[in-house]
């Protein structure tokens, strides 16, 4: 996974995350909305029930509608004298003594008072009842729902940044080691030169480039595409940050020119999103001369220029002229 992969799953698993964390504190908020709906009922429910029968029947009306009270905290009623004359508490620790209490604190997150004075037989009463909204229990509920979801995320959040870090140390060793195909050296390839020379075989430089520094910021990727393409992973170097060089033995710059076509193709194919762009390629080979890396380098590097500029086909092989070389270096020859 390039870095440019891990922002984008980092952006997905970002995205899922918050909106799990939203759709928990939504449907939170719905149930604190169903609570003070369900406390006014309740509060209705009083009110009908002492109109409609008596202070000492509520006792009852309580008991049979305490699953739809479930808000329900006290209730407590004076008369006109301010004389308490009934009064209820769910929580088994409330007092008569401490019940008027409850009802002059002000309303907020945690309870809800409702007020009333009604007539009943002509007689004014008033009524106060108090319900709680949030207990400790809900919060704590809301906090474990909370801490499961940070601590999934978290713990996703350090697989990612273990797994990338994995990776980018792996590309680090890559990179430094100079035994490793990774490492360029242009006495590596003055080498395999004389050893092609040396067994009168031809050989092939090719080297690859990609608009806008794409290479280099997924160099990784593209190194392992190579891989699995060409067999000789030895042959394979990294020739600048958005290039690079392989060398394809026993091969002809023809033939050369067609497996790289053949590679192009290829890599459309199994390449990742993020290696979705196009490629260009400057060719050049032996040809039966002895050269050095230096001068193989030269000829690739013209033919790339000229692919990179020619949008038609990207593929360009340098043709040198055995004959013409042979002169040159006669006349190097000659002028020393």
């Amino acid at each position: 996974m390039g870095k440019s992969g891990f922002k984008l799953l980092l952006i997905i698993f970002s995205f899922v995350f918050i909106s799990l964390l939203g759709t928990l504190l939504v449907l939170e908020s719905l149930d604190f909305v169903q609570k003070q709906e369900k406390s006014l009922n309740s509060f209705e429910i009083i009110q009908n029930s002492l109109k409609e029968g008596s202070i000492f029947s509520l006792s009852e009306v309580l008991f049979k509608n305490a699953e739809n009270m479930s808000t329900l905290r006290s209730v407590y009623i004076q008369n006109i004298n301010n004389k308490p004359i009934y009064f209820f508490s769910a929580n088994s620790k409330d007092t008569k003594e401490d019940i008027p209490n409850l009802f002059n604190k002000p309303n907020s997150l945690f309870n809800n008072t409702y007020t009333k004075e009604i007539d009943i037989f002509d007689i004014k009463y008033k009524i106060y009842a108090s319900f709680n909204l949030l207990t400790k229990k809900n919060i704590y509920s809301l906090f474990q729902k909370l801490s499961i979801l940070i601590t999934f995320y978290l713990i996703v959040l350090i697989a990612l940044i273990i797994n990338i870090s994995t990776k980018n140390e792996n590309n680090i060793n890559l990179k430094n080691s100079k035994t490793d195909s990774y490492f360029f050296s242009e006495q590596k390839i003055t080498d395999e030169l004389k050893k092609s020379a040396s067994f009168d075989h031809d050989i092939v430089l090719t080297l690859i480039r990609a608009p806008n520094n794409l290479l280099k910021e997924n160099s990784q990727e593209f190194l392992e595409v190579l891989n699995k393409y060409f067999p000789f992973k030895d042959l394979i170097f990294k020739y600048d940050d958005n290039t690079f060089c392989i060398l394809i033995p026993n091969i002809d710059l023809e033939k050369g020119i067609q497996q790289i076509e053949t590679f192009d193709q290829t890599f459309v194919n199994i390449s990742s999103k993020s290696l979705k762009f196009p490629i260009m390629f400057g060719l050049s080979s032996r040809n039966g001369r002895l050269i050095s890396g230096n001068v193989i380098l030269k000829e690739a590097k013209a033919a790339l220029k000229k692919a990179m500029s020619n949008k038609s086909y990207p593929i360009i092989g340098f043709r040198p002229n055995p004959a013409l070389y042979r002169e040159y270096l006669s006349k190097i020859q000659r002028n020393n």
